[in-house]
């Protein structure tokens, strides 16, 4: 073999790969689902995870970096789907999203939840504020993730202005009094400010007596809190709906409002918060 064919070999070789790169990130700007998948606990990507959307029944699996995408073709209308992560030693995740013909690739990242614990951790959840049903202005405090108002299935709390200057704000219950529709969460007094550290130690809280989901829980909304501001307080909240309206167990978390402010980038009001949660009831929690 000489020279030449080796450096026609090899310049080959490299246009193939530059133009597989780019092959994959173009799919990036057509319409479809993608995102990384990960160990809500250690934050280490998940390979080999599988994401299976309905009603269309794609399946694909996440790469060695937790990363996936599918593309899709829903209608110009818009068009429901559902997703569905599944990985060997984890609990399966189930999500609900609208997706939009001519859309660019709607990102859904999945912290996923080891088959064998209580207690599930998720920090720098970023909730925005609410300009539509669409909004990512919503948290789901059993899974531990923002999710758009839209989605009142997965719906356990809101981030809402209290004033109408919108400098002024709280987390209240997921439940809408005015439509029916949400999950019904209570909220505790504040226990306290606590930096993160502090906050990923906290263990116990109420003298780690049994929670009282009568006494505990006085409020549908949390206290006011100003943008910007760090305030770090924690409550504590008991998933009251999904107890007494679906028959699940009665669970209990925490959550820490860690940062809120004016994203310049988004052009919205944001804040960020901690959670954790008890799926057994139990007022412990540390994952360790």
């Amino acid at each position: 073999m000489n020279i030449k064919y080796l450096v026609f070999v090899a310049i080959a070789a490299l246009s193939a790969f530059v133009m597989s790169c780019e092959v994959q990130q173009a799919s990036y700007e057509r319409t479809g689902v993608g995102g990384f998948i990960y160990d809500s606990a250690t934050k280490v990507p998940i390979t080999g995870a599988s994401i299976n959307v309905e009603p269309d029944n794609i399946t694909v699996l996440s790469d060695s970096a937790g990363n996936y995408y599918m593309e899709l073709k829903p209608p110009s209308s818009g068009g429901n789907y559902v997703l569905n992560v599944s990985a060997d030693g984890y609990k399966n995740a189930r999500r609900p999203i609208i997706l939009w013909a001519g859309d660019t690739t709607a990102r859904h990242n999945f912290a996923m939840f080891s088959d064998s614990q209580d207690v599930y951790v998720n920090f720098n959840i970023i909730v925005t504020d609410y300009v539509n049903g669409y909004s990512s202005s919503a948290l789901d405090l059993y899974n531990l993730a923002a999710v758009q108002d839209t989605l009142w299935t997965r719906r356990d709390a809101r981030f809402r202005a209290s004033d109408q200057t919108n400098t002024i704000y709280k987390i209240l219950t997921g439940w809408d009094f005015s439509t029916g529709y949400g999950y019904k969460t209570r909220f505790s007094n504040p226990i306290g400010t606590y930096t993160r550290n502090e906050f990923d130690t906290l263990s116990t809280v109420f003298g780690g007596r049994p929670f009282d989901p009568n006494g505990d829980f006085p409020s549908d909304f949390t206290n006011d809190f100003n943008i910007p501001s760090s305030p770090n307080m924690v409550y504590c909240y008991y998933l009251l709906g999904r107890n007494s309206y679906y028959g699940e167990p009665k669970v209990f978390g925490l959550i820490r409002i860690a940062d809120a402010y004016y994203d310049t980038n988004l052009g919205l009001n944001v804040v960020v918060v901690d959670l954790k949660v008890n799926r057994k009831g139990n007022n412990y929690f540390n994952l360790y």
